[in-house]
């Protein structure tokens, strides 16, 4: 099969899964782990209707730069970025998929600063992990002002369907413009309303930080008496592994999980599987208990 013929068969695959979930099928990016194909393939998938290229090479995705083998979609980083090669990713992609650590982090906003760049980082699961806000950006904006901060009520304060969400940025005249630019009514009153009580709701996110660090080491005890491998977590998920498929029998039983066989680097059998109150995770343990043994 060719890589026209295998993009439009999975394009297919999302727009019917995106309909399905009640998303439009173009808000939906299609990214292709392009490692080890050559700047050939790369250049068709393009031509095809690829929405994104990602390497995790540093080598292997500048010898295909120098080929153009990019031009015509972004380009994203996905892989682990070491700190010495951020000076030849910065400003080349798009988008750097994950960062290790905040002195990665602290490195990468130097380069953009003094090359002029603006840097976008989502923190929207933050408030959720052990650090907490104290983990945030927000202190480096007055020394960034190119640092442009993603947050949202929906993960933090458990509001899905509301659709709301904000921007930190030092840069005022950045801010300005955004707003002479976005749609009219762009939020919509219960969503508003929701963050406003949200906001009032000052103990809620301790609450759950600590309901999280109590209830995610008990999750994970259990999982690995099942048999999965559970790797370790500072947030509000565990990453898994299991050698039997999970998705298809926990959703028969009535237990969604993320499927993340679609990773790069991960594959079939990997599974993302969120903390929950103690009820809760006894309904996924029993669901798997029936599955595994």
């Amino acid at each position: 099969m060719s890589i026209a013929s295998n993009i439009q068969e999975i394009r297919t695959r999302m727009d019917r899964a995106a309909l399905a979930a009640g998303r439009r099928p173009e808000e939906v990016l299609l990214v292709g782990a392009s490692k080890m194909n050559t700047a050939a393939a790369c250049r068709e998938a393009i031509e095809a209707g690829i929405g994104a290229l990602g390497e995790n090479r540093v080598q292997e995705m500048r010898e295909k730069l120098a080929q153009g083998a990019y031009e015509g979609a972004p380009l994203h980083f996905i892989g682990h970025l070491q700190r010495n090669k951020v000076r030849q990713v910065v400003g080349v992609v798009s988008l750097i998929h994950s960062v290790s650590s905040p002195e990665l982090l602290e490195e990468i906003c130097r380069i953009c600063h003094r090359r002029g760049l603006r840097l976008f980082v989502d923190e929207c699961f933050l408030e959720l992990s052990d650090g907490g806000r104290e983990a945030s950006l927000a202190g480096w904006l007055d020394a960034f002002p190119g640092l442009f901060l993603l947050r949202a009520f929906t993960k933090s304060y458990g509001m899905a369907g509301l659709r709301l969400g904000y921007c930190l940025s030092g840069d005022g005249g950045l801010l300005s413009a955004m707003s002479r630019r976005v749609q009219p009514w762009n939020v919509s009153l219960p969503a508003q309303r929701a963050g406003v009580a949200a906001l009032k709701e000052e103990a809620f996110l301790d609450r759950s930080r600590q309901l999280i660090r109590r209830e995610r080491p008990l999750l994970a005890a259990e999982l690995d008496k099942l048999g999965l491998r559970v790797c370790p977590s500072q947030a509000n998920y565990l990453l898994v592994k299991s050698r039997r498929e999970l998705f298809g029998p926990l959703l028969e039983r009535g237990v969604l999980i993320r499927d993340c066989s679609n990773y790069e680097g991960l594959g079939r059998g990997w599974y993302r599987l969120a903390v929950k109150g103690r009820e809760e995770n006894r309904m996924l343990l029993d669901a798997l208990g029936a599955i595994l043994r």
